[in-house]
């Protein structure tokens, strides 16, 4: 049906479709971390934005790094739902994703992640799942429960290999 509106000529409705099926289509995304050959241990390694998150603030992605790593505003990319953080110059190694949502109310939602390699999802400062091949054979989606507070909720993709992934949100 989305295909339809596209052969139409009708891009419009095209892009509003992923909106209307509940994927986040604005976010931030910040990278790389850690040595960009190193993908095993990204996924185990802690970087700044799972203590703190600060968009004013740079970090230095591993030592002696020429550049600094910074939040950037990103979108969802229309054709495949999900951002791709090589279209936005973010370099080889961990990326973070990070989405805010504003809740009228306190409501439990099933979150659909769309990824194809490793990521963990934290849920306001706290780990909520991951997705490891490590530990068995994985699928590109993941359907999550979780709980969301009234107010500004923040869920944090973490990209261990700056894959391409995308969030929905279904109640």
């Amino acid at each position: 049906e989305r295909d339809l509106f596209l052969s139409k000529g009708n891009f419009d409705v095209y892009r509003r479709f992923p909106a209307e099926w509940g994927f986040l289509t604005h976010g931030l995304l910040i990278g790389p971390f850690g040595y960009p050959r190193a993908r095993a241990l990204h996924l185990d390694t802690a970087y700044p934005p799972e203590t703190e998150i600060n968009l004013e603030k740079q970090y230095e992605p591993y030592p002696g790094a020429c550049r600094k790593s910074r939040w950037k505003k990103v979108e969802m990319n229309p054709a495949s739902y999900a951002v791709h953080p090589d279209e936005y110059s973010v370099g080889e190694g961990c990326s973070y994703l990070l989405f805010q949502v504003n809740m009228r109310q306190d409501m439990s939602v099933h979150l659909m992640v769309n990824a194809p390699a490793p990521y963990q999802l934290w849920i306001n400062g706290r780990p909520a799942f991951e997705a490891d091949p490590r530990r068995g054979r994985m699928p590109n989606y993941h359907l999550i429960e979780a709980q969301l507070g009234s107010g500004w909720n923040q869920l944090l993709l973490k990209l261990p290999e700056s894959q391409w992934a995308g969030l929905a949100i279904r109640d």
